[in-house]
């Protein structure tokens, strides 16, 4: 069997059921593997499909290239979807892209180069996302350097979206959690962030990139979470003090 050297990143998309709308997703990850290559990065691309449908296989079928690799899994949970994407993604970085969502060109690019240049254990956020669809809003992210960020602002509600960029041991080492709306308790996002806050590691963005966040109603995730008025799932973060973590070279807030 042939060698094939370690790719610099693994780019993930994860769908179940997103039909026509995947379209778009595909081509905005197809315009940064592209760009990123283009500066001499080798991306491999990883589509994970939960559950799908007849329609969604369809689309990425016909609009994913060849070499791209897709895998079918059925635990109908996208945190358990995001574990076995990590669990088989060859890349040193993995980029997490869902699938009604958009990149901006730039961002694998610019999150490479921000992790490279970085020797702590580092997660990456894009500096605004951009929502639309059943609601518009801009929103700028924050860092944890900057002055006016307070983690205990994470007591309510998270400060980043999902779609991180990161080294791939950070994804091994912290698994998502698997929600359990029937039991009150979901967001495996925002609890992966406080628990990866919680062991040290820190959060930052990457200036001048974006994410196009579709925001949906009674289909979405993140409805039926707070439809079934979910709480977090419990996260060692704030079972501590606050002063009591230690962040490689930085200092918390």
């Amino acid at each position: 069997m042939p060698y094939k050297p370690k790719p610099d990143i693994t780019a993930v998309l994860n769908a179940h059921r997103e039909g026509s709308i995947l379209y778009p997703a595909i081509a905005s990850m197809l315009q940064a593997i592209q760009y990123a290559e283009h500066h001499g990065l080798s991306v491999e691309m990883l589509i994970v499909l939960d559950q799908a449908d007849a329609i969604t296989e369809d689309f990425v079928k016909h609009n994913c290239p060849l070499n791209s690799r897709i895998e079918h899994i059925e635990p109908g949970d996208l945190s358990k979807a995001r574990n076995y994407a990590i669990s088989q993604a060859r890349g040193s970085y993995i980029a997490f892209l869902d699938g009604d969502d958009l990149w901006c060109q730039s961002w694998l690019i610019a999150a490479f180069i921000e992790a490279k240049n970085n020797c702590s254990p580092t997660i990456y956020h894009p500096e605004v996302d951009i929502y639309f669809g059943s609601e518009d809003l801009l929103v700028f992210r924050r860092d944890m350097c900057d002055p006016e960020f307070n983690l205990q602002f994470l007591n309510i509600t998270t400060y980043w979206s999902a779609l991180s960029f990161a080294h791939s041991e950070i994804y091994q080492k912290f698994s998502y959690q698997p929600n359990d709306l029937e039991s009150g308790f979901g967001y495996e996002d925002w609890q992966w962030n406080c628990e990866t806050i919680s062991s040290g590691i820190l959060h930052m963005v990457v200036p001048g990139t974006a994410h196009f966040i579709r925001r949906k109603t009674q289909s979405s995730l993140e409805f039926k979470t707070r439809s079934a008025e979910c709480l977090m799932t419990p996260s060692n973060l704030f079972n501590r003090s606050v002063n009591t973590i230690e962040f490689h070279n930085a200092k918390a807030p």
